[in-house]
């Protein structure tokens, strides 16, 4: 290990290439390029930078095919590249503990894609790394592009306030704010996604392509906004979204989906033991939770959807073929202003809507297929085309007794809550939907299995 103990600032006027397995402890030192150069080139070998300020580089770092880097307790910063990746490229393993990504630029209108991060190989965030404030101009990801590669983000790490800015009237290279996934694998544990901005689509995170996976997991997906579509996320031909015990708040879209928009063949979404609450379109646009449009499928499992606002379809759009399937799930107190007779819960245009052991705490739009599967509730109407055997439609707000206000109920992710007088109780004598509830409690506590995404327990 080399120490640098004491250093002044270092204004490097030229590359700094890296080709030996090296750890090299900067001891806070700052390297300060000159803005026409890219400052650390790391060749195929095995190094460490602890305690290192990387600034005013045409791009800090290039981690190469067969290089493997480990940044600590660093901060990459104010760098501006004429190429993809703002403040780092990496083709090789790049591995970011405790270290900051702040405020760089993909400047190119032609490579600009990638404004904190461009990766096309093995990324990890761990132990509260940021990537934060940067922008790309000429293509998609702010704060990270994922082009076929790999990203890990963990550890109480952080994505937040990056912007996709690229000049494209169909949207599609202003995409993925914070997170851009083409074609690659992105796993988000544990972290948080907030306040990132698209021009175009996917204020949060984007995922495109037949081999884009994305899973997010323990994660809070918050205040993000898109001028397009999919203010939280938005994915397309083939981009799949996993997300489990996550928390969707105050997403913004200025179209459709103010959360979440999943659209073409083969694009699924899967949302699991989540909450998603208080996000919006404007009332022009549709789903203020989530839209699914084109073919596209959502599965939304022991999951409540509440307060959201769009022109029609507050909690859930259902447009194009697509089919959207609800599991134990609750969805309330969402509200629509605007088109198609205004339903503040669920609309069915033309695709099909399949629901089991549901609560509907709103009303629908149901101008396509409805399939019950039974032991689903509608309050205070009938608008589902609910006929299964033990459905209970026209239910008042008295006998439903579900509370109006999200609370932190023992699990990961905020429910909603009735009392034990409720319709809903122990209403499901054959077997369970789902084993446990929404929080991680066993399913039944009494006689039968409750309606919705909460089991009440005995003694709640």
């Amino acid at each position: 290990m080399l120490r640098c103990v004491g250093a002044p600032p270092v204004n490097s006027t030229r590359t700094i290439v890296v080709d030996n397995d090296v750890i090299l402890d900067g001891q806070e030192i700052t390297v300060q390029g000159d803005g026409r150069h890219l400052i650390f080139d790391v060749e195929p070998s095995i190094v460490e930078l602890i305690g290192f300020t990387i600034s005013n580089g045409d791009q800090a770092i290039a981690v190469s095919t067969g290089a493997t880097l480990t940044l600590t307790n660093s901060t990459v910063k104010e760098n501006t590249s004429s190429s993809a990746g703002g403040g780092i490229r990496n083709d090789g393993i790049l591995t970011l503990v405790d270290t900051t990504v702040e405020a760089n630029t993909a400047a190119s209108a032609t490579f600009g894609s990638g404004g904190g991060i461009y990766n096309i190989g093995m990324l990890t965030l761990t132990a509260n790394s940021k990537v934060r404030d940067n922008e790309s101009f000429g293509g998609p990801g702010g704060g990270i592009q994922n082009d076929g590669g790999e990203v890990v983000v963990e550890g109480g790490s952080e994505i937040s306030s990056n912007k996709a800015f690229a000049t494209d009237p169909v949207g599609r290279l202003n995409r993925g704010g914070g997170i851009s996934n083409v074609n690659g694998t992105v796993t988000v544990r544990n972290s948080l996604i907030e306040g990132n901005r698209a021009l175009g689509r996917g204020g949060g995170l984007s995922s495109t392509g037949s081999s884009a996976q994305t899973q997010i997991i323990d994660t809070t997906v918050s205040r993000n906004t898109s001028k397009g579509v999919g203010g939280g996320f938005w994915g397309e031909d083939g981009g799949f979204l996993q997300a489990t015990r996550t928390k969707w708040l105050e997403n913004e879209s200025e179209f459709d989906g103010g959360a979440i928009l999943v659209e073409g063949s083969n694009t699924a979404l899967t949302l699991t033991s989540s909450t998603v609450w208080n996000n919006s379109a404007p009332a022009t646009g549709v789903g203020g939770a989530v839209r699914v449009y084109n073919n596209a499928n959502a599965t939304i499992v022991n999951s409540t959807i509440f307060d959201n606002f769009a022109g029609d379809g507050g909690a859930l759009h259902i447009q194009l073929g697509a089919s959207a399937e609800l599991r134990s799930s609750t969805i309330s107190r969402n509200r629509a202003s605007g088109i198609n007779g205004n339903a503040a819960g669920i609309t069915n245009i033309d695709g099909t809507l399949t629901l089991i052991q549901t609560i509907i705490d709103d009303s629908c739009v149901a101008l396509a297929t409805t399939v019950s599967l039974d032991y689903n509730i509608e309050s205070p109407g009938n608008t589902c085309q609910l006929d299964g055997t033990n459905d209970m439609v026209d239910v008042t707000p008295e006998a439903l007794a579900l509370s109006g206000t999200l609370t932190e109920n023992v699990g990961a992710t905020p429910t909603l809550m009735m009392t034990s007088q409720s319709v809903a109780v122990d209403s499901m004598i054959s077997s369970c939907d789902q084993m446990e509830d929404q929080r991680g409690v066993s399913r039944p506590q009494g006689l039968g299995c409750d309606i919705g995404a909460v089991e009440l327990r005995p003694d709640e």
